[in-house]
């Protein structure tokens, strides 16, 4: 289970998120919606620490996931697959799904 507590993170003076409180249960699907530039990447990328949050913690199945040992969080307890586009050239949509 991933647990945000109070989570918060700025860049500047620009607020991103703030007081952000959830438990990610295991085994369980979630998607972050929103518009563009309200956060989610941000949210994604301090749970995956690759950012560090401003403020709050994140919790790993109860352990402080900025308290892991770095080798052992990456390696063993989270994956992070990045977005990208044009993964598959000169295909549309149709011809994607019929792969």
């Amino acid at each position: 289970m991933i647990t945000l507590n109070n989570l918060s993170k700025q860049f500047g003076q620009k607020i991103v998120f703030e007081g952000v409180n959830f438990q990610f249960k295991s085994g369980k699907s979630y998607a972050l919606i929103g518009k563009s530039g309200s956060g989610k990447t941000t949210l994604l990328n301090s749970i995956a620490r690759l950012e560090r949050q401003t403020s709050g913690e994140i919790f790993l199945d109860g352990k402080d996931i900025w308290h892991m040992k770095e080798s052992n969080f990456f390696k063993n307890q989270l994956g992070y697959i990045f977005q990208n586009f044009a993964l598959i050239d000169d295909a549309t949509f149709r011809k994607t799904c019929l792969l």
